[in-house]
């Protein structure tokens, strides 16, 4: 698997850390979407502390089966279908971010799945011109710029996919 370090940001310190409760959450930049990753990032930034970033030029078909493993399961496999079509071999970003309620706080930012419900000040409303309805039509996935975890579990569970990107921080962000 071909994966290149991209724009990697300052370690949160130990003392941070302790400082109050801060939740984890995960963001990842799609292949519709990298070439807006500086703005993208730009306006997370505003709302939680990025610790970790990495480019994968490449994204396995079997970490993008497992990610989406609960979404497959619920919409049926023609989802993967059109997933695998819009994500695997193609290049992503990943980011963690880490901050008080990050989850909820970069999820509001993100914005509606549907980029056409999305507010037109979120990252999907600004970046993405696509819709459920014109993917659905056209038989492929919505190129939505971006996901972000929806929940502490959630996090927990991608976090556990994508773990193998992480390993050269993985002690920083047990302590």
């Amino acid at each position: 698997m071909v994966f290149l370090k991209f724009n990697i940001t300052k370690m949160a310190t130990k003392k941070e850390k302790l400082s109050g409760e801060k939740e984890k959450t995960l963001v990842i930049i799609k292949p519709d979407a990298i070439h807006l990753a500086d703005e993208i990032f730009e306006e997370l930034d505003k709302i939680a502390k990025r610790i970790h970033t990495i480019k994968i030029e490449k994204a396995a078909e079997e970490i993008i089966r497992e990610h989406y493993r609960e979404s497959i399961k619920k919409h049926g496999d023609f989802l993967w279908i059109f997933l695998k079509e819009y994500i695997v071999n193609n290049p992503l970003i990943l980011a963690l971010y880490e901050g008080e309620k990050a989850i909820e706080r970069i999820r509001d930012k993100v914005g509606h799945t549907d980029p056409e419900k999305a507010h037109h000040e979120s990252i999907r409303g600004k970046y993405s011109d696509d819709s459920l309805q014109k993917a659905l039509t056209e038989k492929r996935a919505v190129r939505n710029a971006i996901h972000a975890s929806e929940s502490l579990a959630e996090f927990d569970r991608e976090f556990s996919v994508w773990r193998e990107f992480f390993e050269e921080i993985e002690e920083e962000l047990e302590n």
